[in-house]
């Protein structure tokens, strides 16, 4: 579709800290950004053909600049999706080694931006999803799994790792998801209907709440600003985990948590590996609210005065 470069680099996401925002860079650098003929309007009435010649130009032009994935997202295609489903095809055939997916097959509803900001997430993450999950399948497999591997899906419920890697968008928070189910699963049993569900690791805090039994929902999320459509279980996330860096912000003057985070390697500097910047852990063994000795069952010790 002609006219569209700009519709990765827009966005309406809240602005919080306004004095230190920035607009973040386009999801996708324009000179990867490729334009084609064509036009449906609203109706799902084709107002211009698709000029394949165009398309096929511009496949050949992304291939040549080393594209592993491409992501096809045109005007009201949702309602007419035969155009992006034709250049979904040229792509297979022109290029079979590249990762290929259209906007009207994951999100199929009104919302330019957030329909293209998805798609291209699942361009993003599917060749990567692709290679890990076969790995993983194969070496499951030799270990003796009998069973499919399904993996879980961001808005409750598993598929199998073939389809997850084509709609590898919908994996995104798909962990603490999990812990909300698990909760739920747990209120039914012990009669609780409201619940709040957290999952601290060592980059995030994230929340997510059951209400009258029922996980609560969303259809939309953000990715570092990047607004996109996604059918999930709502989960809120803060960038304050136990891994999260305390730093003094010399903007405002002021103590800040996260996001960046110090990771498993080298971690906090409380765990002896060579980490220098304090962390959340480092202020709870300080404070008194984690025991030295018990971390991790005793399996791993804790160093108090490199903490301090």
């Amino acid at each position: 579709m002609r006219g569209a470069r700009g519709v990765p680099g827009l966005n309406n996401v809240q602005v919080l800290h306004f004095p230190e925002s920035g607009k973040p860079d386009p999801i996708v650098p324009k000179p990867l950004i490729a334009e084609v003929s064509e036009r449906v309007d609203c109706k799902g009435q084709v107002v211009v053909e698709l000029n394949e010649a165009e398309a096929e130009q511009a496949i050949a032009r992304l291939v040549a600049k080393g594209v592993e994935a491409i992501a096809i997202c045109f005007l009201w295609s949702f309602k007419a999706p035969a155009h992006e489903r034709r250049v979904k095809q040229m792509v297979e055939r022109l290029a079979p080694g590249v990762f290929v997916c259209c906007s009207a097959d994951l999100i199929p509803r009104w919302g330019e931006y957030e329909r293209t900001v998805a798609t291209v997430l699942n361009a993003y993450l599917g060749p990567v999803m692709s290679r890990y999950l076969d790995r993983l399948e194969s070496r499951a497999q030799a270990a003796g799994l009998r069973y499919p591997l399904q993996v879980m899906q961001c808005g409750g419920g598993v598929i199998p790792a073939a389809e997850s890697a084509r709609r590898a968008f919908l994996t995104l928070d798909s962990g603490p998801v999990a812990g909300v189910l698990a909760s739920q699963y747990l209120g039914g049993i012990i009669g609780a209907k409201h619940i709040i569900a957290t999952d601290m690791g060592g980059t995030s805090f994230d929340v997510g709440l059951v209400w009258d039994g029922e996980p609560i929902a969303s259809y939309q999320s953000v990715v570092h600003q990047y607004e996109y459509f996604v059918p999930r279980i709502d989960i809120r996330s803060v960038g304050s985990g136990g891994g999260s860096i305390i730093w003094i912000d010399e903007v405002s003057a002021t103590m800040r948590v996260g996001p960046i985070s110090a990771g498993a390697k080298p971690g906090p500097a409380c765990y002896g590996r060579g980490g220098v910047q304090p962390t959340v852990t480092d202020a709870d063994l300080v404070l008194g609210y984690i025991d030295p000795g018990y971390f991790l069952g005793g399996r791993l010790r804790l160093d108090l005065e490199k903490a301090r």
